[in-house]
């Protein structure tokens, strides 16, 4: 196969498809290729990362990054402790910066708390669960 015909072949790749056949060959003679499509969707990266690889997949963090609920499981499961690279992402989203301060964080996050006070459910599960004020 032509660099040309793998090119069109795997441009007909979904990443959930090309997931697929690196999750069955992690060796794939075309890994780098299936790589470049699984790192554009922040899901399929985040899953790649955790059940292939085992770890950091750094050249997807910059599509991860851009999904506050992807980028707080891959901060939590992948990275395992804060990712100062995607926190201005994670923070656009007050339910996603409640998890990101009290699982990540484990405390208060001044920084997300004007978001994080935007959506009731949050607000009050942050005041709960991440500030301890239970009035």
């Amino acid at each position: 196969m032509t660099y040309e015909e793998l090119l069109i072949t795997l441009s007909d790749t979904d990443p959930k498809q090309a997931y697929d056949i690196l999750k069955e060959n992690p060796d794939h003679k075309h890994k780098s290729g299936y790589e470049f499509i699984i790192k554009k969707n922040p899901w399929t990266a985040y899953t790649y990362a955790e059940k292939v690889i085992k770890g950091r997949f750094p050249e997807a963090e910059e599509y991860i990054k851009n999904d506050p609920e992807v980028a707080y499981f891959y901060a939590t499961n992948i990275i395992k402790g804060r990712w100062p690279e995607a926190e201005e992402y994670i923070k656009k989203h007050p339910e996603v910066a409640y998890w990101y301060a009290k699982d990540v964080i484990k405390g208060r996050w001044i920084e997300a708390e004007e978001i994080i006070k935007t959506n009731p459910q949050s607000a009050s599960w942050y005041a709960v669960e991440v500030i301890g004020d239970k009035n």
